[in-house]
């Protein structure tokens, strides 16, 4: 145990040698849908360990509406099933149903085209071959009503994904949709799928309801993965442990990390280990029942999440009068990971390792600004790149007005239809416009910043003295892409500025093309930061080394927290990650429960067939 770190974490063979098998939390649902009666299942697993392809397995039997609240999730299990060649359908943003969209895999009734043989025009009418019908929120509806008229509804499981989204709101759009979609739904089989849910004791409002409408049996399904290490570092720069943080013993804290064991997951598995040397070196538990030796019978069975149970046991077990004695020890002993962590691009960039890191805050702009003014660039750095920009985008408005021009002469002289065509048939005015909108886009400048003002670069290292740091992860942004972001007009320079940093920011007020580009940059980890605000965390599956807790999260929800820290650590076990919390106040959302749900009031409210709501359909 000691040597844990060793002999487990850094230890590849485990991790290749392991064998590929199904999550509990997988096999557990997929052993609870096969009772043959009417279910909701509660299904609560971490981030990042299969829930959003658990349909892909349960497609194998049944009929699967699946209910996203973020369309590029539904676009992620899409893919996946596509390729096992399963018969997908689309249901977004839907009208009516004859809005539904389905994929070739699912088309019956089709047209071919006579020149290629491919698909030309599906029947999107004809579903009977659909396994999986991917759906937002509002469409659902049309969906299910699309579903029923080909299947058998014991044959259809609605899985819902996320459903608390929004839930952390008093009053939102989506909330009259999401009762009104519980109070038509006529599915009898449901799965509500997420790393936070309430407990069932939390929920006696909406299963009365679905048991009244539907009879049948409610399962609660929860696992918990700690197999790898999260520290959590305070504001100070320390690492953050329950013996470090309560000065009396906490009993409610320690119920709650039991019933809720994820959380051992963000306890530092170095902190585990030294209170466990300790508390068996000095015998500070109740029996002998408790030591080490009696605790691990097998040497197999010593694992992190083992260690990380072993510690939580010890914690219940612990003499409670000796606790004192035991908070003030390490209180003493404990040193700083991190002497600074406040200046995230500038020289604490350093300590951001082998991958991305995430910064939520409510106020996008004013940490935006912080970035940039940490970087302290020169007058003529700014002055350059202001210049460059400003010209690019005067270019950029006048490349708009030609190719407005040329659109609309190819639409009244040849025709809509063959607007992609080639140049034949082109008057000599069109030509003209042509060659004007080619040579504008050649007059398009590059623009680069210094190596030394990009966090974590070679010579950034070299300018914060910490050039012999190996695995400091900086940003990888393309040239193309740099091109791509200077011809959006709609975006302010900063948001240009910055990405030049490696930095992309989701904000509601940035462009939708700046949006696309920044998730695919994020999607393929060249951003070296990126800025959001709490709602981001929701549905989005990319994978974070770092996340940063702003100093304006004090009214964040601690299923948001929960969430939000779920992002990060779902690389290589042995990787180094870190939450770190701008405010301690926040401790306390992680570390303890929280009596205040506003989730669980609304979705007691929402989730309720008798509620009052408007008739959206």
């Amino acid at each position: 145990i000691k040597n844990s770190k060793e002999i487990i974490i850094n230890n590849t063979d485990l991790i290749k040698y392991s064998d590929k098998k199904l999550y509990k939390h997988q096999y557990d649902l997929f052993k609870k849908i096969n009772i043959p009666i009417n279910k909701l299942i509660f299904y609560v697993a971490p981030t990042g360990t299969g829930k959003t392809l658990s349909p892909l397995g349960l497609s194998q039997k049944y009929k699967i509406i699946f209910v996203c609240a973020v369309r590029h999730v539904g676009l992620a299990l899409a893919k996946a099933a596509i390729s096992m060649e399963k018969c997908v359908a689309f249901a977004f943003g839907c009208n009516d149903v004859s809005d539904i969209r389905l994929h070739y895999f699912s088309a019956k009734e089709y047209t071919r085209n006579t020149k290629t043989g491919g698909i030309f025009k599906v029947d999107n009418s004809i579903g009977d071959k659909v396994e999986i019908m991917i759906c937002d929120i509002k469409s659902y509806l049309y969906a299910m009503r699309y579903m029923l008229a080909f299947n058998s509804n014991e044959n259809i499981i609605l899985y819902w994904d996320e459903p608390t989204i929004t839930l952390d709101y008093e009053d939102h759009p989506l909330h009259d949709i999401i009762n009104n979609n519980w109070k038509i739904n006529e599915i009898q089989n449901i799965i509500l799928s997420s790393a936070t849910l309430p407990k069932l004791n939390e929920l006696d409002t909406t299963i009365s309801d679905y048991k009244s409408r539907f009879g049948g049996e409610v399962y609660y399904i929860n696992n918990f993965d700690c197999s790898k290490t999260v520290s959590i570092i305070n504001r100070e720069g320390y690492v953050e442990a329950p013996h470090y943080t309560y000065e009396e013993y906490n009993k409610s804290m320690i119920q709650y990390l039991d019933s809720n064991k994820t959380i051992l997951k963000y306890i530092d598995l170095d902190e585990c280990i030294e209170f466990i040397n300790y508390i068996n070196k000095k015998e500070l538990y109740r029996n002998d029942n408790c030591k080490c030796d009696n605790y691990f019978t097998e040497i197999e069975n010593i694992t992190i999440s083992s260690i990380k149970e072993y510690y939580l046991f010890l914690l219940k077990n612990i003499n409670i009068k000796e606790w004192k004695r035991i908070f003030v020890y390490f209180r003493k002993k404990r040193v700083k990971r991190y002497e600074s962590t406040s200046y995230i691009v500038s020289q604490d960039a350093y300590t951001l390792v082998n991958g991305p890191t995430i910064y939520l805050s409510n106020d996008i702009q004013k940490m935006s600004h912080f970035c940039l003014q940490c970087m302290n660039f020169p007058n003529n750095i700014i002055k350059n790149i202001s210049d460059t920009i400003k010209s690019n985008s005067e270019i950029n408005k006048k490349i708009a007005i030609f190719e407005k021009d040329f659109d609309d002469g190819i639409s009244k002289e040849i025709g809509k239809e063959k607007k992609m065509s080639n140049d034949k048939g082109l008057t000599p005015e069109l030509r003209q416009l042509k060659k004007n909108i080619e040579s504008l886009k050649q007059m398009i400048e590059t623009v680069s910043l210094p190596g030394m003002y990009i966090p974590n670069s070679r010579d950034h290292l070299i300018k914060m003295n910490k050039s012999d740091i190996t695995n400091a992860f900086t940003s990888d942004i393309s040239e193309i892409i740099v091109e791509k972001i200077m011809l959006i007009n709609d975006i302010e320079d900063i948001w240009k500025l910055l990405l030049l940093m490696g930095i992309g920011v989701f904000a509601s007020h940035t462009s939708p093309e700046y949006i696309e580009i920044m998730k695919d940059l994020a999607k393929s980890k060249k951003l070296y930061l990126i800025i959001a605000t709490s709602d981001y965390i929701y549905g989005t599956n990319y994978q974070f080394d770092h996340c940063y807790l702003g100093k304006d999260l004090e009214n964040m929800t601690q299923e948001k927290i929960i969430q939000a820290i779920g992002r990060v650590g779902r690389n290589k076990v042995s990787d180094e990650y870190t939450i770190r919390i701008r405010d301690n106040n926040l401790l306390s959302k992680i570390f303890e429960y929280d009596n205040n749900k506003i989730e669980v009031r609304n979705m007691e409210k929402l989730f309720n067939s008798e509620e009052e709501i408007p008739d959206l359909y």
